[in-house]
């Protein structure tokens, strides 16, 4: 469930920019939306950024009713937020 892989990730180390795909997410719940919110805070702790993507108008709809849908970045698809991500870091050889 959403909620208790986003506590892992949570406890995890993070050394990169954090892609939540909600692209199979039907709804949120008030642990989903606190989890969220707790993660957003830790990867900017950490300078990296936050982002969700695949988000259907329904659960954009719920982000607007609860008053988050200007905390977090938003992209259409992962494939756009990996594009976002991705531009400003360093390819090794």
């Amino acid at each position: 469930d959403l909620a208790s892989d986003l506590q892992w990730l949570c406890e995890e180390y993070l050394d990169y920019h954090v892609i939540v795909d909600l692209a199979h997410m039907e709804n949120f719940g008030s642990v989903g939306y606190k989890s969220l919110l707790s993660l957003r805070e830790l990867t900017e702790e950490c300078d990296y950024r936050f982002v969700l993507c695949g988000l259907s108008p329904h659960l954009k709809k719920q982000l607007k009713c609860v008053h988050l849908a200007d905390e977090f970045d938003t992209f259409d698809t992962r494939e756009d937020a990996i594009a976002e991500l991705s531009a400003g870091c360093e390819v090794l050889p």
